[in-house]
């Protein structure tokens, strides 16, 4: 990887962890900030995607692994009401 992937994804990871560290009310934002991010970086780093050969395989294992590990963190994160406010 270049330093410029390096700068990149670290930065991303700062930014998703500054955002979901501690407790704050759910509004758009909380849904649409880790979508543009999401998106963004897609378009950065998938324009080289390959498509055929035996890459395909490598690249299903890893949507797999992402699915399972966000059910995993999904089922391990807490969820609190604080009442009307």
């Amino acid at each position: 990887m270049t330093t410029t992937d390096w700068i990149v994804n670290l930065s991303i990871l700062a930014l998703m962890v500054l955002t979901a560290l501690g407790t704050r009310p759910i509004t758009f934002m909380t849904y649409l900030r880790p979508l543009l991010i999401v998106v963004g970086v897609g378009l950065v780093f998938l324009r080289g995607l390959p498509v055929s050969g035996p890459d395909v395989g490598l690249e299903l294992a890893g949507v797999g692994a992402g699915v399972v590990f966000g059910v995993l963190a999904a089922g391990v994160s807490r969820v609190s009401w604080q009442g009307a406010g």
